[in-house]
C-alpha cells in the first residue's frame, strides 16, 4: 500500500508540479510593461513614419516606426532604465 501511495505522489509531484512551476515561473516577463509613445506636431496632428529607437544602458535593443496615428508601442521590463531616440528617415 505504501508503495502505491509513494508512486502516486511521485507522479503528482513530478508531473503536475512541473507544469505549474513552468506556467508561473517560465513565462517571458519582457512583455509585461507596455509603453505607448505618441508623436504629434505643434498643432497636435499625429506624425507617422518616425523611427523610434529603444535603448537600454546605451545599447540599442529595439526600433519601430510610428503608425498612421503617430503611435508606437514597446514592451519592456520595469527593472531597467530605458531611453528613446526619435529620428526622421
Amino acid at each position: 500500500m505504501f508503495g502505491y501511495i509513494k508512486k502516486w505522489l511521485n507522479y503528482i509531484l513530478t508531473g503536475s508540479f512541473t507544469v505549474v512551476f513552468a506556467a508561473c515561473y517560465g513565462a517571458d516577463m519582457t512583455l509585461e510593461n507596455p509603453k505607448l509613445i505618441n508623436a504629434k506636431d505643434d498643432k497636435q496632428n499625429p506624425i507617422p513614419g518616425l523611427k523610434v529607437t529603444l535603448f537600454e544602458n546605451r545599447m540599442e535593443i529595439d526600433e519601430k516606426f510610428t503608425d498612421q496615428n503617430g503611435s508606437v508601442e514597446f514592451y519592456y521590463t520595469q527593472n531597467n532604465k530605458y531611453s528613446y531616440k526619435v529620428s526622421i528617415e
